[in-house]
C-alpha cells in the first residue's frame, strides 16, 4: 500500500456526522457521482466488558455523492501484517494483528443502493480469550485494522481505515450524586430520588440492590433510625439498555420527632444482577429535619452594635460575615444581650445551632433559651453554662427542647460571653415543629 495514502488515511480524520438514511451528499465534493466511507475511522478503542459475554462492535459503511440513485459495491477486509507494520512504523506504534481466533469477522461485501445508503455489520470479540491472551503478551498492542476498498466506486480517503483496539475493562457502578448529598426534610415527609450511574451506556437491562450500610458512622452525626425512612421496591434499582443512569429509587424520609442537621443515612450497593461489576463505596445522605426558613424580618435584638455586624448576617449563609451585639458606648440596653425570632407558625419543639465568628473574643459561655406566645410573657426552656464552644469559627448544636404550650417567639439570651456582656456570631439556625 502506498505510504503517503495510508498515512493520510488515519492522520486527517474528517467529521462525518449523519443520521442513518440521511442524504450524505453535502459531505463530499460535488464532482463525485458516489463515494463510500466508514462512519467511524481512525484509531478506535473498543471496550469489552468483563461480564462473561463477548463484545460486539458495529461497523457502518455509508454512501454519499451527487448521484443518489447509484449502486455502489465495496469490500471491508482486515489489513495484512505487512500493511499494519507499515502503518505502525509511520506512526511510531508497536502494533500486532489480533489473532483471528479471538474475533469473528469475515470480509464484508458492501452493496448500497438508493434505497439502502448504509450497511451495518457486527464484529464479535471474544472477551475472555482476549483478556487471557493480552495478559500473556504485553510487549505490543494487538489491534484489528479494517480497510474499505472498491474496484468500481470512489472511497473517501479520510474515512477508509479504522484500527480497532480491544480493551477488556471491569465494569463499575457508582452513585450518581458521588459520595454524598444533602436533603432537607419538612412537612409530613420528603422523598429523595437515589440514582446509580455507569461510565458507559448500558448494553443490558439489569438491576442493583441497595441497602443501608449498618457499619457506617460519621463523627458528630446521628444515623437515622429504621422507623424514619422507607426504601421503595425493597431497594432494587433498575438500569435500562442504552442509559448511563438508573431509574430512581425513592427514599422516603419521615418527619417525626427529629430536629436539626446532624443526621445521616448511609447506602451501599450489595449486589448487581450482571456478573463482573465492581461496587462503589458508601454513599452518605445528610439530612436536616424541620429547619425553619428564617428571614431578616423575623430577627431582632435588644443590642445591635451600630458600627458593624447587622443581625441579618446571621442567616446569609456566609461564615465570614457576623452579627455583633453592642460593644460601643451609648445605647439604652435592658438586660443581657439577646437575639430573637418571631415565628410565623407556633411550635412546641425546638433546637438551634450556631457558628461562632472566626475571631477569639465574644463567644457565648452562658446562655438561656426563652419562649413566648405573645412576645411579652416569657418561659425559660433551658439554661446552658457548660460545654459551649469558645474557639474561633467553632460550632454548636443544642439539645432538643420541649414546651408544654405552643410558642411563636424564641429568644436566645447570652448571659455572659468570653468578653463579658457583648457577643458575636457568624451564623444561626433554628429548627422546630
Amino acid at each position: 500500500m502506498n505510504k503517503k495514502i495510508l498515512g493520510i488515511a488515519l492522520c486527517g480524520v474528517m467529521l462525518w456526522s449523519c443520521s442513518e438514511n440521511d442524504r450524505y451528499d453535502t459531505f463530499v465534493p460535488g464532482e463525485y457521482n458516489d463515494i463510500l466511507a466508514l462512519r467511524e475511522s481512525g484509531e478506535t478503542e473498543v471496550k469489552l466488558f468483563k461480564t462473561g459475554e463477548d463484545g460486539v462492535y458495529s461497523l457502518t459503511v455509508m454512501q454519499g455523492g451527487t448521484n443518489v440513485g447509484a449502486t455502489s459495491k465495496a469490500t471491508v477486509r482486515v489489513m495484512n501484517e505487512s500493511e499494519l507494520q507499515e502503518y505502525a512504523a509511520m506512526h511510531d506504534k508497536l502494533y500486532a494483528l489480533l489473532p483471528a481466533n479471538l474475533y469473528e469477522f469475515n470480509n464484508i461485501d458492501v452493496n448500497l443502493t438508493a434505497n439502502m445508503r448504509y450497511q451495518k455489520e457486527n464484529i464479535t470479540f471474544k472477551t475472555n480469550d482476549i483478556e487471557t491472551f493480552v495478559a500473556n503478551n504485553t510487549s505490543v498492542t494487538y489491534v484489528l485494522p479494517l480497510i474499505l476498498e472498491s474496484q468500481t466506486d470512489s472511497v473517501n480517503i479520510h474515512k477508509k481505515l479504522v484500527v480497532l483496539k480491544p480493551q477488556v475493562v471491569i465494569p463499575s457502578v457508582a452513585f450518581a450524586a458521588g459520595t454524598r448529598d444533602d436533603v432537607a426534610v419538612s412537612g409530613q415527609s420528603t422523598t429523595y430520588n437515589l440514582r446509580l450511574s455507569l461510565p458507559f451506556e448500558s448494553s443490558w437491562d439489569f438491576t442493583c440492590k441497595i441497602a443501608i450500610d449498618d457499619a457506617a458512622t460519621v463523627a458528630n452525626h446521628e444515623k437515622i433510625g429504621a422507623d424514619a425512612y422507607t426504601l421503595a421496591d425493597e431497594g432494587v434499582v433498575t438500569f435500562r439498555k442504552g442509559s448511563r443512569v438508573s431509574e430512581p429509587l425513592a427514599v422516603t424520609l419521615k418527619n417525626g420527632a427529629l430536629l436539626g442537621s446532624s443526621y445521616f443515612l448511609p447506602f451501599k450497593v450489595t449486589e448487581v444482577s450482571k456478573p463482573g461489576f465492581t461496587l462503589p463505596g458508601t454513599f452518605y445522605l445528610y439530612t436536616g429535619f424541620n429547619a425553619i426558613a428564617l428571614t431578616s424580618s423575623m430577627l431582632s435584638t435588644n443590642a445591635q452594635e451600630p458600627t458593624e455586624g447587622p443581625i441579618a448576617n446571621l442567616i446569609d449563609g456566609n461564615n465570614a460575615t457576623f452579627f455583633h451585639s453592642r460593644w460601643s458606648a451609648g445605647g439604652n440596653i435592658t438586660g443581657a444581650h439577646h437575639i430573637q425570632v418571631k415565628l410565623e407558625n407556633a411550635i412546641t419543639s425546638c433546637r438551634f445551632s450556631y457558628v461562632n465568628r472566626a475571631i477569639d473574643n465574644g463567644k457565648p459561655s452562658d446562655i438561656s433559651v426563652l419562649v413566648s406566645q405573645d412576645g411579652e410573657n416569657w418561659t425559660e426552656l433551658t439554661r446552658i453554662n457548660s460545654g459551649l464552644p469558645t474557639g474561633s469559627a467553632s460550632s454548636y448544636l443544642s439539645p432538643i427542647m420541649q414546651s408544654t404550650t405552643p410558642f411563636t417567639y424564641f429568644r436566645l439570651v447570652v448571659n455572659r460571653s468570653t468578653s463579658g456582656a457583648f457577643f458575636n456570631m457568624a451564623e444561626f439556625q433554628l429548627y422546630g415543629k
